[in-house]
């Protein structure tokens, strides 16, 4: 028995993206002129990935703050993946449609959508004063408080990509992954 599986994860329209993330229709549009996000155009309007959906929250959060929209961006980027892993993992926010699939092959599938994300806490040491900020991953808060006891002092930002997660779910229309399922002979 082998299958075709094909995965569709949801588009957003700008103000859907506004009512999830915070950042206006108008911001959208000036973060798009400055290539901060895509261009991206369905049957003429603008359109939104879910990964589009992370990052914006991401950068919305960070500059709100007082970060650069510029930094926030490479910062938003690194939360991409152990987001949707986290997504991914929910099953209010996952389908699988079309033909019935063994849930040991669901698992595989959900397993393989996601490669790589591993840590719940991505922790940012600021200030960024050039370049790409350093991003690392931790599982746990508990974590990051180990690797500062080693150091000097400093500070930084936390992303709780769980929480985030959560958020996108509870604000969106789901399934937010659908897995489209064909049994092949």
């Amino acid at each position: 028995m082998t299958f075709s599986v094909k995965t569709v994860t949801r588009t957003y329209t700008p103000s859907e993206a506004a009512k999830i993330t915070g950042v206006s229709p108008a911001l959208q549009r000036d973060w798009r002129r400055r290539e901060l996000l895509p261009e991206t155009k369905k049957e003429g309007w603008a359109n939104f990935s879910l990964d589009n959906i992370i990052e914006m929250s991401v950068m919305k959060a960070f500059s709100d703050g007082g970060i650069s929209v510029l930094a926030a961006r490479e910062m938003a980027s690194t939360a991409v993946l152990p987001t949707l892993r986290n997504i991914v993992h929910k099953d209010e926010a996952v389908s699988f449609e079309g033909d019935v699939f063994p849930a040991q092959f669901k698992e595989h599938s959900i397993t393989g959508f996601i490669r790589g994300g591993d840590g719940d806490y991505l922790f940012a040491p600021l200030p960024v004063v050039s370049g790409t900020p350093e991003v690392y991953r931790f599982a746990s808060p508990a974590d990051i408080e180990k690797t500062l006891e080693t150091g000097s002092s400093f500070y930084g930002i936390i992303i709780d990509t769980i929480n985030l997660a959560d958020k996108i779910i509870s604000t969106s229309e789901l399934p937010l992954i659908r897995f489209e399922v064909e049994e092949k002979e």
